[in-house]
């Protein structure tokens, strides 16, 4: 994939976290573990809201930072991978949270490269406090998770 301004960006990473929600909900369907499907279910709410967040951010943010552009920014396209995702119904909920972590990871990695590729103080500053954010939302996620265990 190939983006040219900070909004498409955004637009891509709203995309793949309402992807990833969609992702979660049909292997919740898939799973067998009554503990996995809860997990699933907390995921799906997760992303969505995530997805919220990053919508509100770009609507606010402005006009200049997201026609901000890239010289070259190239990555892989997340949303195909999320389209062979599978679950096996053995999965349990510790390998939920590896595979959601590192679809995760993929999203931030790639605000990450586009913070290192920005030219703009101001695109670099609105990058890092995105970054930020998220973050945080995946530490916060990474709690709730574990606390899970003690239900």
């Amino acid at each position: 994939m190939r983006f040219k301004q900070l909004v498409e960006l955004l637009d891509y990473v709203i995309d793949c976290r309402v992807a990833m929600a969609k992702l979660y909900e049909r292997l919740g369907h898939e799973a067998d573990s009554s503990r996995v499907k809860l997990l699933l279910d907390y995921l799906k709410q997760h992303q969505n809201e995530v997805a919220e967040h990053t919508k509100e951010y770009r609507d606010s943010a402005s006009t200049g930072v997201l026609e901000t552009w890239f010289k070259r920014l190239d990555y892989d396209d997340i949303n195909a991978e999320l389209q062979m995702v599978t679950i096996s119904s053995s999965m349990d909920e510790y390998q939920v949270m590896d595979l959601a972590l590192e679809l995760d990871n993929k999203v931030l990695d790639l605000l990450q490269l586009a913070l290192e590729q920005s030219e703009h103080q101001d695109t670099k500053s609105a990058l890092e406090a995105i970054l930020r954010a998220e973050r945080v939302r995946q530490q916060r996620f990474v709690h709730n998770t574990l606390r899970m265990d003690d239900i």
